[in-house]
């Protein structure tokens, strides 16, 4: 599910740095190099580009004076699956923007069709013993110290998808709800 409207990398000179200014253009997108509120790394697109998902109000950074910042240790914004994603960063005194978290970024390849499609299909190929008991004492658990382990296991039954592989070893960039256990364990 497209949680935004296709959008294309924008040149770093098309960044506007102001207050209560958007960040980037409506249709493009930035990797922010870690200034004007937004982290390192984070993939910024315009407020506008986002098409679903919502607050989440209990988020430490819903507590701006006029909005909330793009905080990634206190991401803002769901997907509709109750995952944190992003933040939104519309507060008066910084540039506004939609920062989604890197580790739930997967990029197109240019047709609308994602990456991560066929991964679910994938891993149901794999020695499910092994990996489904796995992903099940990870979710039964609630703790997701696991996941690490379960990438090393995964990758050492014959799973390539790397961008799977990054979401598990995400580290403290990982919130409950994992697509991948859900995967594993559905």
């Amino acid at each position: 599910m497209a949680l935004c409207r296709p959008v294309e990398l924008a040149s770093r000179t098309r960044v506007a740095v102001g207050d209560s200014q958007p960040y980037v253009a409506q249709g493009t997108y930035v990797i922010s190099p870690g200034e004007d509120g937004f982290e390192p790394g984070v993939f910024v697109i315009h407020t506008q580009d986002v098409l679903t998902g919502q607050h989440d109000q209990d988020a430490k950074s819903m507590t701006g004076c006029c909005g909330p910042t793009a905080e990634m240790k206190s991401m803002n914004w769901l997907c509709p699956r109750r995952h944190a994603v992003g933040g939104e960063q519309t507060e008066c005194w910084l540039p506004h923007g939609f920062a989604f978290n890197p580790t739930c970024v997967y990029r197109s390849d240019g047709d609308g069709t994602e990456f991560l499609e066929g991964a679910a299909e994938e891993l149901q190929t794999l020695p499910a013993r092994t990996s489904r008991s796995l992903a099940r004492g990870i979710a039964s658990s609630g703790s997701l110290d696991g996941l690490y382990a379960l990438a090393d296991a995964l990758e050492e039954m014959g799973f390539e998808n790397k961008l799977v592989l990054k979401h598990l070893r995400a580290g403290h960039h990982h919130h409950a709800g994992c697509l991948v256990l859900d995967w594993l364990t559905g």
